[in-house]
């Protein structure tokens, strides 16, 4: 690996192939190889464009860095599907990710170049007679916050571009339609900034802007669709392509629109429906999924029965799941909140249950988290399992302030929401206090368990505990093979613009990160503590030095392990042994639940539930 003028030390991206596959007859023709990255087909079928990965981008000594931003320079190269004969139109340009649409003839591509085009940043024209900017004075927009992101798109209306952009001087981005007679912004009179697209043809695009939905044609001024109470659903599109159709619901109905502005009646979808694939004869395929988490997958049509196709998961029909609970509560600077509460079925008022806090810093829930729905496959921190283990589990609303930095007043906002939880349900304990996250969940977990001396146990799995240490981290695995891709301007970026919330690299505020590791202060650490991480994570240090300080000290603590697991563990085995080892080391920590629970048939659930640990141990 190589750094300043040694970076030429640094190897390549991998190499892939581009190949030609006949259909009737499975012969396969390579066409080019290179190190590949993306893919677009022109829609006459005779050009495949595709990106080719460079050089390591590296970071702007005073700059700021960007998670979002690519790791690789990112060069356009055309590829001719007949003879695969290859011409790269622009050597300097470095490519925005995702951002680029053909126009209807296949002619050309437009893209959007970050860094490296000779007239700087903007949108381009490339084909294969070259690369030409096509207004220089307009730039890509920005998402705003502690971690910016690029916004840009770009479609085809008839034979012009239309490109989401801004002026250099201005913030507003507007959809701008680049004519032969200059740029003309075609959303100037909207209240609010314009949006990505929604769905798009070479007639028409729609986007949101303030709330509501919008639709420019070919010709003329945008016109809204619906009203601020429509809803739009895109159908599902194969990976790059911009969906055609979607689904708009409202008090009207629902209808099936397409970018050209053609609205059909369609199948008005109950609530909570996952649309799968919308056909063109204003049919709809669905997934609902009914309380106990059964996915039922339907075809829908105006005016006709729904007619099942297929029933998923129907053992779950037989399992008695836990009902969220809306908790209200202030925040930290006196903002309305709601956190949810998922208690076993059968608590009462009479109990002393055990609460399970599963935090996850910066999270807001206006409605239940999906990941704890009946059925929803969620590993790392599984509400339904604690709940079927016999504890109440909480999962708390945790909005970060700008203005604070990331440890500030952890443990006090989730203990602000225990309370209300206790005040609004009867038989929640007053000292049984366990708290347990996953990755930055884990984080605060540790956090708060430092923070407080209310949380008698204290789970964090995947934890990042050392902001110092993880500062431009990277898995070993990687390391051994650094041609499939080096993440560390991210790495950097995760700690500086991220969610690591530090703003300056390490040497400029070396304090910041201290006071906001909590791996650095386990002497205020009282709870017993469970670590968790898999051998193909990222730092593994994060947990082996945590342990290590636990250990100088002679404090309560566990560390798990799980080889060839990444930052989640997924093998189902060693998914049983974490339940199964999280769970007794909740038995030992906070007393044994089991005598609250309501006798239920036996489930999958109560099964892992009750699972002691196995004889193998996860190290091995």
């Amino acid at each position: 690996m190589g750094s300043g003028r040694f970076t030429d030390l640094n190897p390549p991206a991998d190499l892939a192939r581009l190949a030609l596959i006949e259909a009737d007859s499975g012969q396969v023709r390579t066409l080019a190889s290179g190190a590949f990255a993306d893919l677009s087909v022109s829609p006459d079928g005779r050009t495949a464009a595709v990106i080719e990965e460079g050089a390591l981008n590296p970071p702007i000594a005073d700059g700021a860095i960007r998670t979002g931003d690519p790791p690789r320079q990112r060069r356009l190269t055309l590829v001719d599907l007949a003879d695969g004969h290859r011409l790269t139109p622009c050597v300097t340009c470095d490519l925005q990710p995702y951002v680029w649409s053909w126009s209807p003839d296949g002619a050309s591509l437009l893209a959007y170049v970050r860094a490296g085009g000779p007239a700087g940043p903007g949108y381009w024209r490339f084909s294969r007679a070259g690369a030409a900017p096509l207004a220089p004075g307009l730039l890509a927009g920005e998402t705003g916050g502690k971690d910016p992101r690029t916004q840009a798109d770009a479609a085809w209306l008839g034979r012009d571009a239309v490109v989401l952009a801004r002026p250099a001087d201005k913030t507003r981005t507007d959809w701008w339609r680049l004519a032969a007679q200059g740029p003309v912004n075609l959303t100037a009179e909207l209240s609010a900034p314009a949006g990505r697209r929604l769905i798009a043809g070479s007639d028409g695009l729609v986007f949101t802007a303030g709330g509501q939905i919008w639709r420019i044609a070919e010709r003329g001024a945008p016109r809204p669709v619906g009203g601020p109470e429509t809803r739009l659903k895109p159908g599902p599109t194969l990976p790059g392509q911009a969906p055609v159709l979607a689904l708009a619901t409202d008090s009207q109905g629902a209808r099936l629109h397409s970018a050209s502005g053609d609205a059909g009646p369609a199948a008005l979808l109950p609530s909570g429906a996952r649309l799968l694939a919308l056909g063109p004869n204003d049919a709809a395929a669905v997934l609902l999924s009914d309380p106990n988490g059964l996915g039922h997958i339907e075809l829908r049509a105006p005016n006709r029965t729904p007619r099942p196709v297929l029933t998923l998961n129907p053992d779950l029909a037989d399992v008695a799941f836990a009902a969220p609970v809306r908790i209200d509560h202030a925040g930290p600077d006196g903002e309305a909140l709601a956190s949810w509460l998922y208690l076993p079925p059968g608590h009462r008022a009479s109990n002393d249950r055990p609460i399970i806090v599963v935090p996850y810093p910066g999270a807001r829930y206006g409605a239940p988290p999906e990941e704890a729905a009946p059925g929803a496959l969620s590993l790392p921190t599984n509400v339904q399992l604690m709940a079927a283990a016999g504890y109440a589990v909480l999962v708390p609303s945790l909005p970060l302030s700008p203005a604070r930095e990331p440890m500030d007043g952890l443990a006090d906002a989730m203990l602000r929401v225990v309370d209300a939880a206790r005040a609004a349900q009867p038989g929640l304990s007053a000292t049984r206090l366990a708290v347990w996250g996953q990755s930055y969940g884990g984080y605060g977990a540790l956090a708060a368990g430092v923070q407080s001396p209310r949380f008698k146990a204290v789970i964090a799995s995947a934890p990042i505990t050392n902001l110092l240490s993880f500062y431009g981290a990277w898995p070993a695995s990687l390391a051994t093979l650094p041609e499939a891709g080096l993440p560390i301007a991210s790495q950097l970026a995760w700690s500086e613009t991220g969610q690591g919330r530090m703003g300056v690299p390490p040497w400029r505020d070396p304090q910041r990160y201290l006071r906001n590791s909590p791996g650095l202060q386990t002497d205020r650490l009282a709870a017993p503590v469970m670590l968790i991480y898999g051998d193909l994570d990222f730092d593994i240090g994060q947990v082996q030095t945590v342990f290590a300080s636990l250990y100088r000290q002679g404090k309560d603590a566990q560390l798990l392990i799980y080889r060839g697991e990444g930052h989640v563990v997924l093998s189902p085995d060693n998914v049983r042994d974490l339940y199964g080892r999280a769970f007794a080391f909740l038995r030992a920590t906070l007393g044994d639940p089991s005598a609250l629970a309501v006798a239920l048939p036996p489930s999958p659930a109560s099964d892992v539930a009750s699972a002691a640990p196995a004889a193998i141990r996860p190290s091995q």
